[in-house]
């Protein structure tokens, strides 16, 4: 980004110099567009996370959900691509339709993911209805979860659900050697 706004501030003085005020406006509102897109991107140096949770921080925004993220693992995990998808996508994409029933401004989402002596471990916690979670019994509903603990399995991990006064809890871990 900062190579980037370098580059816009340099279109933007040469267009200022050739006194081309209206292409200056449109740089600087390309500028600022790709300002306000920034705070949308994820960096917790890891590419794979960095995408994953890029993309669920947009999907949150986009339903007036509050995203916190604290991540801190390393550029490499010994977890595959698919499987974190699988973990991490399962989960937000639940946490998200949760809080779709919740009234906005109660809306919120906490995401923890920490890797300690090779063992990563994650937890997701968001409020939500009793309501919602009678959806279970839907038709083509509960796959993500079941999914979810496949995927644990082999790596060697688990997972855990806790449901008090209207906070919904996911935690999982797993061995990333």
């Amino acid at each position: 980004l900062r190579h980037d706004i370098g580059k816009y501030l340099l279109a933007m003085q040469a267009l200022v110099e050739e006194n081309n005020s209206q292409k200056a406006s449109e740089v600087l509102t390309q500028a600022q567009n790709a300002l306000e897109n920034c705070d949308r991107l994820v960096d917790v140096d890891h590419a794979v996370l960095n995408v994953i949770l890029s993309e669920y921080l947009h999907r949150a925004s986009e339903e007036e959900i509050v995203l916190k993220m604290d991540v801190q693992v390393p550029p490499t995990l010994s977890v595959a691509t698919v499987d974190l998808y699988i973990l991490l996508g399962n989960t937000l994409d639940n946490a998200i339709a949760a809080c779709r029933e919740v009234p906005v401004g109660q809306r919120y989402i906490n995401l923890q993911l920490r890797l300690h002596h090779n063992v990563l471990f994650y937890q997701l916690e968001n409020p939500y209805q009793e309501a919602y979670h009678m959806r279970q019994r839907e038709k083509g509903h509960g796959y993500g979860l079941h999914n979810v603990r496949q995927c644990l399995e082999k790596y060697h991990g688990d997972m855990e659900i806790e449901k008090q006064n209207g906070c919904y809890r996911f935690c999982a871990h797993l061995n990333s050697t």
